[in-house]
């Protein structure tokens, strides 16, 4: 990925993170998450403990390789219809 892709993908998700604490549901969900982890924690510990840690950075190297393409593809979108001349003229 070239520089100006990695500027963009890198500002939005930086906007995202400081928009998402803002969000209700956003910060419900988190607590409950924290919840789950600190539940988890308790109840597995050593050996099956590390093997469910490995396997959620697994989960979220994942989401965030998705999280990227969805952008990507998105801007790659905006950038076609921009060509079409599909928005509307100011």
């Amino acid at each position: 990925m070239d520089n100006a892709l990695r500027f963009l993908t890198d500002a939005a998700l930086g906007c995202m993170r400081e928009e998402l604490p803002r969000d209700a549901d956003y910060r419900q969900c988190q607590a409950e998450g924290e919840a789950l982890w600190a539940q988890l924690r308790q109840r597995y510990q050593g050996e099956m403990g590390h093997a469910l840690l490995a396997a959620a950075d697994a989960e979220n190297a994942l989401t965030g390789f998705e999280t990227e393409r969805a952008f990507l593809m998105g801007l790659q979108l905006g950038i076609s219809m921009g060509r079409l001349d599909l928005l509307p003229e100011k």
